[in-house]
């Protein structure tokens, strides 16, 4: 199949899963982006088991936004049936998938997509199942000329992305990035949803399994790096951007970056980064909370019985942390999060991506990401601008199709300035 968007889909976007906590947000962030009038026109439609539920989220969201949604298009689709999954599919470019959790609902909806021959982006931050992902589809996904791209949200756009923007802005060999997740103490009165809550158990508990899946969609070793980064492994001080402790953090992002890596590795025969993962707070005392809470969640998920409780007495092993009705619009936004990225390498290139620099990295170079929300608001901001791309600048994706990573998907796209234009800024601190 030919790279290009078919033509006569009924719609370019279709929202599925609207009906849920996310699902609700990404309307939102619909609604604002085509208020805003920074991008296209676009057609789009929600979807989702029962059309009384998704009448009742277009009121709720169109009383939010001051925006009668009256005459947005409804499909009724259900993950349990593939069938309405299939003709869900053929009626749009994209399908913006926000039903969760991804590692027993997802694989339904991309085998709907790739039967269609339509693109489908998604949240998923659960590494394992990304991996599996490729490894089973990418052929498929291939042939039928569609993307599959997941994390596609604040895991993994601000972290996958921010890398290319540094390579681009440092022009240069770029030899490692530090990121310094920054999310401030008003957290700790935030709220997570059940469904944001079993996705992150399911991330960890399939954390020793990463790995082998690794080896077998890459079997080649990147080369071993000469400049090595490091690993933090103490909590240590850090005053770009934010002042503040920090501890390693192990984010689904440190899998996306390295799938992203052995791709460009491979296939555009690019110089590997280095990447290295931290959370930071402002006292030493919230980090070490943070640290102490780690090591329990942890401990628990060590055994079939600590996940069962994690998993089904989510608000007691939480401390109220994880609720049903998830986060007020509140503490959404009163919720704001930072990424420090700190990359470091050389003025020049080398004349291929295994040969080493004589001397050590001698560029330094720090982007900064701010944003609001980053479970709900932010994540969508990337999700939606993500779909708009992919419409916009479809010439501008790698290959002819396949399953990416967004550091992948979206190197040679302008999706950074679009974020720009909606609430994610990405700006070089001096």
């Amino acid at each position: 199949m030919s790279k290009m968007i078919e033509k006569n889909r009924k719609y370019n976007i279709i929202i599925f899963g609207a009906t849920g906590f996310s699902g609700k947000h990404a309307i939102e962030e619909i609604v604002k982006t085509l208020k805003a009038g920074h991008s296209e026109k676009f057609s789009w439609a929600v979807a989702a088991r029962s059309v009384e539920k998704l009448n009742d989220v277009l009121v709720e969201v169109g009383k939010i936004t001051e925006t009668d949604l009256g005459n947005v298009e409804k499909v009724i689709a259900d993950v349990s049936n593939e069938a309405s999954l299939e003709e869900m599919a053929r009626q749009c470019d994209i399908v913006v998938n926000n039903v969760g959790p991804y590692a027993q609902y997802g694989e339904a909806v991309i085998k709907a997509c790739i039967k269609a021959r339509t693109h489908h982006i998604d949240l998923s931050a659960e590494s394992h199942d990304l991996t599996e992902m490729q490894i089973r589809y990418q052929k498929d996904a291939e042939e039928a000329g569609v993307y599959i791209i997941g994390s596609c949200g604040f895991d993994s756009i601000p972290n996958e992305c921010g890398i290319q923007y540094l390579q681009q802005k440092l022009n240069g060999d770029l030899n490692s990035v530090e990121s310094y997740v920054y999310i401030g103490s008003n957290f700790l009165t935030n709220k997570l949803n059940f469904g944001t809550w079993t996705s992150i158990l399911h991330f960890y508990t399939q954390f020793r399994k990463l790995r082998p899946l690794l080896k077998k969609l890459y079997p080649e070793e990147l080369p071993k790096p000469k400049y090595k980064l490091r690993q933090k492994i103490c909590l240590h001080q850090n005053s770009i951007g934010e002042n503040g402790w920090c501890m390693p953090f192990p984010h689904p992002d440190l899998w996306a970056v390295e799938r992203s890596q052995n791709y460009f590795y491979k296939n555009e025969k690019k110089r590997p980064i280095q990447f290295r993962a931290y959370l930071k707070q402002s006292n030493i005392f919230l980090t070490l909370l943070i640290a102490i809470g780690a090591i329990f969640l942890g401990l628990l998920l060590q055994c079939r019985l600590g996940v069962y409780l994690l998993d089904t007495f989510p608000r007691l092993f939480s401390l109220g942390f994880v609720s049903k009705e998830g986060p007020t619009r509140e503490q959404m936004e009163a919720f704001k999060f930072s990424f420090t990225l700190i990359g470091k390498g050389w003025g020049a290139k080398t004349e291929y991506p295994a040969q080493e620099h004589p001397s050590p990295p001698d560029k330094t170079i720090t982007l900064k990401i701010d944003g609001v929300n980053p479970a709900y608001g932010a994540t969508n901001t990337c999700l939606i601008q993500a779909a708009l791309t992919i419409l916009a600048e479809f010439e501008a994706l790698p290959s002819k199709g396949g399953v990416f990573t967004p550091g992948v998907a979206f190197s040679k796209t302008s999706i950074v300035q679009r974020l720009n234009k909606h609430g994610l800024t990405f700006n070089f601190v001096e």
